[in-house]
Parts: structure tokens; sequence; C-alpha cells
């Protein structure tokens, strides 16, 4: 006998209101454990002793002001306020490293770099970190040796005088931003203290290799350096002087490579970008004439590679401004005359490669600036049929994406490894490739970085 089920199915308006229900109480509930959490942090800032200093940002935090009354008037009293509590938050520089990791997870970073607002002053350099020794390599002697005494802040070569006519022309600050003559420039604001962090950690690499590879390091300056009338001269701190105490607290086993002097004899050429912060491939193209100089290689010229070209290219500087008075750009790019293919491996896959090509015609604005390899991967190898029987590998951030192919003629193979997401350990990985040359490649803004300074030392301990 077949029994029918006599109870009725609850109608769809019940269901509907139902669903309605749950979403409203865990709307509640959300709400709630937002505001506890708020409350619990507010609890905290008040019982708290305040820090002063952020370890993760490496800079003094703002003091609370005293009170007066004609600063509560000017309404500079609770600004001031406003950027202490906003520093002293409790569990700030957790948050600040999530945040960060946040933006890696989505593949967002606009500058690959802090971009300042202000320009803080040049600081003395610490005294050296306390760092574990190199890690002991059977068969290699790390070199003893090390430069002479840094120079000292106050001791520090004056900035070179590479100010552009005067014609009057008005330049005005847009955030983090300055822009004058239709380009927009990142503001500078490093400190020496920054730089030698950076020079330590790119020197260990050398004491760990030893004789065994040659390592380089190139700190490129960016387009503000260059780019500017000596009126506006306090707009951005001078870059050279800060290169400079890198490159004399490198140890001596680092060949340092002098990109900015290519650099300060084309001012007058297409180096940068108006609409983006990056260089363009003919000032990349400069700074591998560096790096020839300094490794006893023969540069190519221009007319050897075959030039292509792509226009209308709006970059970051007009995404993080908006400012319409911002030029449109094109990019060249340089095709090799020697063959070459290439394979990359993805994040989270450090043994898997995968097809890959060193340009992505198809790029297109706002991201042209990926026809160069593609943009950032942990790992790209690219094998040439330059029959020199030399390998190079080059630690960059993405300044060092448009530099990488004008390799390619003069090394077997040619490896590309981005900072922040390779995965394996870097010290054993050269050794393990027969690798002979190592370039370091960063930015002023990279190399003046707590991030990026954190990520080149945490590839010798991953």
């Amino acid at each position: 006998m077949h029994l029918c089920n006599t109870q009725s199915s609850p109608s769809r308006e019940e269901v509907s209101q139902a669903y309605r229900d749950r979403i409203h109480r865990a709307y509640i509930v959300h709400t709630l454990l937002f505001c506890g959490v708020l409350f619990l942090l507010g609890i905290l800032s008040l019982v708290q002793e305040p820090p002063t200093v952020s370890a993760v940002e490496k800079r003094e935090l703002a003091k609370m002001p005293e009170f007066s009354v004609d600063a509560l008037l000017e309404g500079t009293y609770v600004r001031e306020v406003e950027l202490h509590y906003a520093d002293v938050f409790p569990g700030r520089d957790y948050f600040v490293k999530l945040a960060a990791q946040m933006d890696e997870w989505k593949g967002v970073r606009f500058d690959d770099v802090r971009v300042y607002g202000t320009t803080p002053p040049q600081e003395e350099a610490p005294p050296p970190r306390d760092l574990p020794p190199a890690p002991e390599v059977p068969g290699v002697i790390p070199p003893v040796t090390s430069r002479e005494e840094s120079v000292p802040a106050e001791q520090a070569p004056a900035a070179a005088q590479h100010w552009q006519p005067d014609d009057g022309a008005v330049g005005e600050k847009n955030g983090a931003v300055f822009v004058y003559k239709e380009k927009g420039m990142s503001i500078f604001g490093g400190s020496f203290a920054m730089g030698e962090w950076y020079a330590q950690a790119v020197s260990r690499y050398a004491q760990t290799w030893g004789d065994r590879v040659q390592v380089y390091n190139a700190v490129v300056p960016t387009a503000i350096e260059f780019a500017l009338p000596e009126r506006y001269a306090s707009v951005s701190a001078p870059q050279k002087p800060n290169i400079d105490h890198i490159y004399a607290s490198l140890d001596l086993a680092v060949r340092p490579v002098d990109v900015y002097g290519q650099i300060a004899a084309h001012t007058g050429e297409y180096l940068y970008f108006n609409a983006d912060h990056h260089w363009t491939g003919l000032g990349a193209y400069y700074a591998y004439r560096a790096f020839c100089s300094a490794a006893g290689l023969t540069p190519l010229e221009l007319s050897d590679y075959e030039t292509r070209r792509l226009d209308n290219f709006y970059g970051t500087m007009y995404s993080y401004t908006n400012d319409a008075k911002l030029a449109s750009d094109y990019v060249d790019y340089y095709l090799m005359p020697v063959a070459s293919e290439a394979v990359r491996y993805d994040k989270g896959a450090p043994d898997t490669p995968l097809p890959h090509s060193v340009w992505a015609e198809y790029a297109k604005s706002p991201n042209s600036y990926a026809v160069f390899l593609h943009g950032d991967f942990p790992l790209i190898k690219i094998t040439t049929e330059a029959g020199t029987g030399r390998k190079a590998l080059m630690i960059k951030e993405s300044f060092g994406n448009a530099f990488a192919p004008f390799l390619i003629p003069h090394y077997d193979e040619v490896y590309v490894v981005d900072q922040r997401y390779f995965e394996k350990n870097l010290g054993q990985f050269v050794l393990d490739q027969q690798i002979d040359d190592v370039i370091f490649i960063n930015n002023i803004f990279a190399a003046n970085t707590s991030y990026h300074i954190e990520c080149i030392e945490g590839m010798l301990a991953q």
C-alpha cells in the first residue's frame, strides 16, 4: 500500500522569510562582533603604553601634541591628535603587514615600494644589524674584506645638479606624487639608515657564495631626480647621496653598477614614463650599458635590436592621481638578435615549469609595462643561443623587468627572480644551477623600503 506524506511543505513566502531572518540575525551578530572588537581596541589604546617606534616601517611614530588654544582654533591640534592615534592604534604593525599581504594575494602593488607623502630628513646610518653569520657552503671560503668605513651622513657627497631649465612652469603635489610638465613623479624620502640595511642584505649573498659567484648591485634613480628645475629642489630628497652611501656600504666583493651616471648622461632622452612610475625600455638600456661596463662585457647598440612600440599608455601615476594633465606614453621594447625561449614558475608551484615568453605583445594600457616579461613572477628561466657558456641570475622588483632581456645576448641561461615571490632558498639555488653572475637591481625606493629588504634577507633563510 502506498502511503502519502500528509505534512504540508513550507510555502515559498515562508522559505524567503526564514532566509531573511537568518541574514538579519547574521548581520546583528557581525555588527556586535565588529563593535566589540572596536571597543576592546579602544580600551587597549587607553591602558597600553603607546609605542614610539614602528618596527615594520622603521620610523618614529607621531607624538601626542601639547594642547594650546591657538593650535585648537587653527585646527592643527586635532590633526596632530588624529595622526598620533592612527600611529599608536593597538596592533598597528600587525595590520600594516596584513594589508601588505592582502595586496599580494590580490596581485596588486601600486609602486613596489613605499611612496612618501612628505620628504623626511636624511638619517645617519645605524650600527650594523646583528644578523646571524652567512651559512657555510662546502668548498667556499667567504671573503673577509669589507669596504672602508661607511660614509657618515654629514660627509655624504652633494647631489649632482641635474636641474632642468626653468621656464616658469608650475608644478603641483597630488598626494605622494609631484606633477610637473605633464609628468607624474613619486616624491623620494629615503634615509641613509635604510640604504645601509639594504647594502648589508646584498652583501650577505657575496659572503655566502665567496668567489664561486660574482655579485653585482645596481640601484636605479627615479624620474624626479632629473626632471625638476632648481626652484623645486625641496620637493624631494636628493637620490645620489643615498645611492653613493649604499655603494660605500657594500662588501668589497660586490661590484656596484653606475646606473646613475649613465642616466645622468642622457637626461634629455625618453628615460621615464609620464603617466607611470617605471622607467622606459630606453632607460633600462642605459642601465644595461652600465652593467656591461662593470662586468667587462661589450654592450650591443640600439641599432642591433628590432624596436617595437605600444601606444596610448596611461599607467600607475594616472591611476593614482586621475590627473588629466599627465601626458600619454608609449612603450618601446627591443627584440634581441639572439634566439631564446622561456618558462616560468608560479607562486605555490616552485617546481612546475609553465610555457612563457620574454615579451607580452598583447599588453594594453593601463598594463602596457607588462610587455616586459608579462609582469612579475617568482622565477622565469630564459634559455638562449648566445653560446657564451655562462649563466646569470637577476634579483629584482618590477623595474628589473625592462632590464632582464638585455642579458640574453651575453648568457646561455638567464634566471629572473622576483624577491617578493621567490619560494626557494636562493643561496642553494644559485649553487645548484651553477650560476656565474648574480645581479641585484632595485629602484631607489625599493632599496629604502623595509618590505623589499626583508624579502631579500628572507630568500637566504627560506
